[in-house]
This record gives structure tokens, C-alpha cells and sequence, in this order.
């Protein structure tokens, strides 16, 4: 018994020994660089969220769909440079719009505590661009060009002294068509061309007081071509016209040794607006063509945070003020209701760090809309590090994710025939996750455990309304694996979700797997690089309910492989690559609907969903001045 308790004592000094311990936030599950995003020609964010770990995604009838377990785009929230991005996503964002050519990475957070206004923190998508140059001058351009008659171009200029610093870049990025049968004429996912102008410029003001300043424009024409009306030569196009314009600031300035205070603020105009056009195909004659059944959309949204934040060793912490307001600029009133809704919210988050190895954060938020009044909204984690290769942490947080605009606010006839509700309550989201990571240096691994609560979920009632009645979970399991060194990166991944769309009705929970590898291998002495990217996605199924009825939607297994090889030229200054894009895979998959029976389940119809985009070769080049 005694040389038992030894060796068990011998395994644990050396955990508890090492003196390297420290016990930090590792909620950053994964990243993603420009490097990976470029293996997979990544254009735009919703691409780019189709390589996390744990994501689903297809298009039907041109809507996208893309969720992490039980959670939409709608409740998860994305931040770009730490400011909350496209109004936190309760108007239904085309992620489409927000272009990924000027970031410098993403990261992907898993149950982060942190002071977020409105969405969930169950997953936190941040996106972070490139930063500036020492260099006084510095330019570059590239080019991408595909055997789909794909086409991206952008050119970047940087000026940069002690003082100023400012980045300006402009893009064009043009996606063809995607059709189901060659030779028709209607397509599965219309032609997409993008336009963007992005602006950033920092101020060194004096000393450590900083002033940034960003702005980010951004216009996407998508172009539906449609089938020929029978009996007539004439087709009935639409062409689908988004707009987002961004103005951003934030103030940096330290007030003592240890704190300091930050002042931020955006601005953003979001819109999207339909044309449908009848051509006639004989004579080229176009005219437009009136349907009532399409909405232009439109908001306004403001944003203002004042931060104060103090950094110890041993103790922190950070509190503040958030000031939110979103407009419909389309319907400026439903019913003599004012279609808009603000925010008021306070906030404080404390940490404290024992001996390097054991760190505790907790906080609130107390938030007030002036519709849905007010929540409060605790946080709290515990990190345990025993030694430098161990750290454990344990989180819970309690968080909202609002109803979408048109939900809340629009009639029956602007919503397909049901009816919204200005007494809609958000979704209440309880998540608690469980996070181990091991290894330090060149390889590490974490695994962890995510448990996501949601009550106050929002379907159709019998009054053909929409109604806080439902709840639903989900349970992720989650291991990543990281093996880099100068020459060779390996990042394995495996995910399974347990999902229960309908937790107040039935106790059916559906598994749905994921398996991926992403590999890189650099050669710097040859100026060589290459990688591949493969996700595998198990048959995905969900339920919903409409009216007191449950209905079950199966869609089958989606593969997805993206190689990508690359040579630097002239002093690294030139970079000519080649990428094969969505190799082995499906462009569509199959889509099973069925009604939930007593007894079976009846098939109501099988359709076709898009998968991902064609397969293609595309050629990259890059030139740094």
C-alpha cells in the first residue's frame, strides 16, 4: 500500500513542481490565418466558418444555413477588432458581406467569459485585420483567378511615421453562378460580385494615448438568373444588392501605471434590396417587374463603450459602460410602433491569479432594453494549471441572443403569414463547458466539453405568431490537436455534437460527427509551402416545430478537401500559388423532410441542397512592394 501511495505521489510532483505554471484564459480553441484561408480560396466569412471546427453549413433556395449544434449565426457572436460586428447579428447579416482578404487571422472562443452586450458567449467568432508597418512606404497587390471564372483582386498601400500610421486597401471579388444541370438557365446560387474600400489609421497622439480609426465599405450585387417562363420567351431575373458601410473609432489612454481607459464607438448602415427584372430573351428588352412578396431591408445601428481596465499580477479587473440602438431604416413604423430598440448596460469583471497556477474570474452584466427591460447576466471561471504541460478550466456564463427584427416588429403580410411580436423575449442561453489542455511548445492538444442550455426559443404558434415557446440543448464534444515546428504544422480535429431542437416536446437527441485535418509544411531555405484542409461532416439532423407540429430535416454527409502548394520568387517578394478547391466532394447532397409520426415518420419530400462550390483549380498571385 505504501509503494502505492508513493508512485501515485511520484506522478503528481511533478505537475504540481514546475515552476512555469501559469494559469491563463485558453478559450481559443482555434485559429484560423490567412495562410489556411488561402489553402481554401476563402473569399468571404461565411467560407471561412465553414473550416471551424464544429460548424455546419449548405445553402437552400439561395438561403444559407450555417450552425454550431443547435446555435444559428443569429446567436453566436462575431467581433472584428474587438468591437461588435454587423449589429450583433439580430437582423440577419449576410455573412457573404464581410470579406476576409484584410484579416490578419480569426479566432474561435469557446465559452468565453467577457462583456459582450447582447449575443451568446457560447461561441465567439473574432476577427482581427492586419496591422500596420514599420515601413514608411510599403505596397502590395495579388491576384486570384480560377478554372470557374472565379476572380479576386486587391491592391494594399500603407504609409507609416512616429506619429501616423494608415492602411488603405481595395478589393474586387467577383463568384460565377452555380448550376444545378448544365445548359439550364436557372441557377442554384447566382453570380456574386463584391466590392470593398476599407480605411485604418492610428494616431500616436502622445505618449501612450492612442486614437484608431477604421472604416469599412463594402457593396455586393448577387445576380439570380431564372427559369423561362412557359410558353413565352421571357425569364424573370433577380438581382439582390447589399450594402454595408462601417465607421469605427476607439481612444486609448493609460491614467496610471497600472489602468487605463478606452473609449470606443461605431457606426454601421447595413442594407439589402431586391430587383426582379423580365428580360425577353428574343429581343433583350428588360423591364421591372413588381413583387410585393419581396422586402427590402435596411438598419442603422450605433454603438459606445467606455472601458476602464486595471493590470496587476496577481489582481484584475475591468468595468464600464454600453450604450446600443438599432433602426429599421426600410419601415420606420409597423402598426404606429416605432421599429427600433436601445440598450443601456453596466458591467464588471473581476480576476484573480494565485501562485501562477490557479486563476478565478467572475462578473455581471446588468442589461436594460427599452422593450424587453432588464437581465442580469452573471459569469464566472476557474482555471487550474499544476504544472506547464496541464491546465484545466471550468466556466459558466448566462447570456441572451435577440429575436430578429422582423420577428419583433413586422405584420403578417411583410413576414409569409406570420404574424411578429413586439412582447418577444430573447432566447436565454445557460452554457457551462469544461475545457482540458495539455502540452506546451510544439505540440498541444485540448479537449473539452460544451453544454448549451436555451429556453425562450422562438417558433410559430397556432396563432400563426411568433411566440417565446420552445427549448433546446446542446452537448459538444471537442478534441484539437496542434503539432508545429518551423517546417510542419498538424491540426486534427474531432467533434460530436448531441443536439435536442425540441427539449420541451421530445427527448430525441441526434448525433452528428465531424472529423477534420488541417496540414501545412513550410521550406523556408526553398521558399516552398503547401497544405491541405479536410472536414468531414456525418448526416446532420435537426428538428423544429411549427404549429404544434414537429417536423425532422436530414441532410446527408458533406465532404470537403482543399489542397494548395506556393513558391516565393524575387527576395519573398513574389508568391505564385496553386490550390485545388473542393476536391471529393459533392457540389449537392441530398435533403430528406419529414413529419414526426406516432408511429413513423412521413416523408413529406426529398430535394437537393448545395454542398459547396464547384470543384476548381485556382491560381494565386501575390507581389509585396
Amino acid at each position: 500500500m505504501r509503494l502505492f501511495r508513493t508512485h501515485i505521489l511520484l506522478l503528481i510532483l511533478p505537475l504540481v513542481l514546475t515552476s512555469t505554471a501559469i494559469a491563463q484564459d485558453s478559450t481559443a480553441f482555434y485559429v484560423l490565418n490567412a495562410e489556411d484561408m488561402a489553402i481554401a480560396n476563402v473569399q468571404n466569412l461565411e467560407e471561412a466558418l465553414v473550416l471551424v471546427p464544429g460548424m455546419h453549413h449548405y445553402s437552400s433556395d439561395g438561403i444559407s444555413h450555417t450552425t454550431f449544434g443547435t446555435l444559428s449565426t443569429g446567436q453566436i457572436a462575431i467581433f472584428k477588432d474587438d468591437l461588435p460586428l454587423a449589429m450583433d447579428q439580430n437582423v440577419g447579416v449576410n455573412l457573404r458581406v464581410i470579406p476576409t482578404w484584410d484579416l490578419n487571422h480569426i479566432e474561435v472562443h469557446i465559452a468565453s467569459v467577457s462583456t459582450l452586450i447582447k449575443n451568446s458567449s457560447s461561441l465567439i467568432i473574432r476577427l482581427y485585420t492586419r496591422g500596420f508597418q514599420k515601413k514608411s512606404v510599403w505596397g502590395s497587390a495579388s491576384l486570384i483567378t480560377s478554372s470557374t471564372n472565379d476572380l479576386s483582386t486587391n491592391i494594399r498601400l500603407g504609409l507609416s511615421n512616429i506619429q501616423h500610421n494608415l492602411n488603405v486597401g481595395v478589393h474586387r471579388n467577383f463568384q460565377s453562378s452555380i448550376y444545378k444541370t448544365d445548359g439550364l438557365r436557372s441557377t442554384l446560387w447566382g453570380g456574386e460580385e463584391r466590392r470593398d474600400l476599407n480605411l485604418h489609421y492610428r494616431y500616436n497622439i502622445i505618449g501612450s494615448v492612442v486614437l484608431d480609426v477604421q472604416s469599412d465599405h463594402t457593396a455586393l450585387l448577387k445576380k439570380d438568373k431564372g427559369q423561362i417562363i412557359p410558353n413565352t420567351t421571357r425569364v424573370r431575373d433577380r438581382n439582390t444588392i447589399f450594402g454595408s458601410n462601417t465607421l469605427s473609432s476607439r481612444l486609448f489612454a493609460p491614467i496610471s501605471k497600472n489602468h487605463s481607459i478606452t473609449l470606443s464607438g461605431k457606426l454601421h448602415r447595413y442594407s439589402a434590396n431586391n430587383q426582379e427584372i423580365d428580360k425577353d430573351l428574343n429581343t433583350g428588352e428588360e423591364a421591372p417587374y413588381t413583387n410585393t412578396s419581396l422586402l427590402d431591408n435596411g438598419y442603422r445601428y450605433g454603438y459606445m463603450r467606455l472601458l476602464l481596465t486595471s493590470e496587476n499580477k496577481k489582481l484584475n479587473y475591468d468595468a464600464g459602460l454600453e450604450l446600443s440602438s438599432t433602426k429599421d431604416l426600410v419601415f420606420g413604423n409597423v402598426n404606429a410602433i416605432a421599429t427600433e430598440y436601445s440598450d443601456y448596460a453596466a458591467f464588471a469583471n473581476i480576476q484573480f491569479l494565485q501562485k501562477n497556477t490557479v486563476l478565478l474570474k467572475g462578473g455581471a452584466k446588468l442589461l436594460v432594453n427599452n422593450l424587453i427591460g432588464y437581465h442580469f447576466l452573471p459569469n464566472g471561471s476557474i482555471v487550474l494549471a499544476p504544472s506547464s504541460v496541464v491546465q484545466l478550466t471550468g466556466s459558466y456564463i448566462r447570456s441572451l441572443s435577440y429575436p430578429s427584427f422582423n420577428r419583433i416588429f413586422y405584420n403578417t403580410p411583410m413576414n409569409s403569414g406570420v404574424a411578429g411580436n413586439v412582447r418577444l423575449q430573447p432566447i436565454k442561453q445557460n452554457t457551462i463547458s469544461i475545457n482540458l489542455q495539455l502540452g506546451n511548445g510544439a505540440l498541444t492538444a485540448q479537449s473539452g466539453l460544451l453544454y448549451v442550455q436555451s429556453n425562450n426559443v422562438i417558433r410559430i404558434s397556432k396563432q400563426q405568431s411568433y411566440a417565446n415557446t420552445g427549448a433546446s440543448s446542446t452537448t459538444s464534444l471537442y478534441s484539437v490537436i496542434k503539432y508545429h515546428t518551423k517546417r510542419v504544422e498538424l491540426r486534427p480535429y474531432f467533434v460530436l455534437h448531441s443536439n435536442n431542437y425540441v427539449r420541451d416536446s421530445l427527448g430525441i437527441t441526434y448525433v452528428h460527427p465531424q472529423l477534420g485535418l488541417l496540414a501545412k509544411v513550410n521550406l523556408p531555405k526553398l521558399g516552398t509551402s503547401a497544405g491541405f484542409i479536410i472536414h468531414n461532416n456525418g448526416t446532420h439532423t435537426k428538428l423544429s416545430r411549427e404549429q404544434e407540429v414537429i417536423y425532422q430535416t436530414e441532410i446527408a454527409p458533406i465532404r470537403r478537401v482543399s489542397v494548395y502548394a506556393a513558391q516565393s520568387l524575387l527576395a519573398d517578394k513574389l508568391s505564385i500559388g496553386i490550390s485545388l478547391n473542393n476536391q471529393a466532394t459533392n457540389t449537392l447532397v441530398q435533403q430528406n423532410e419529414y413529419r414526426v409520426g406516432v408511429l413513423e415518420n412521413i416523408l413529406l419530400q426529398s430535394s437537393d441542397v448545395l454542398a459547396s462550390r464547384n470543384q476548381n483549380i485556382s491560381i494565386h498571385l501575390s507581389y509585396l512592394l
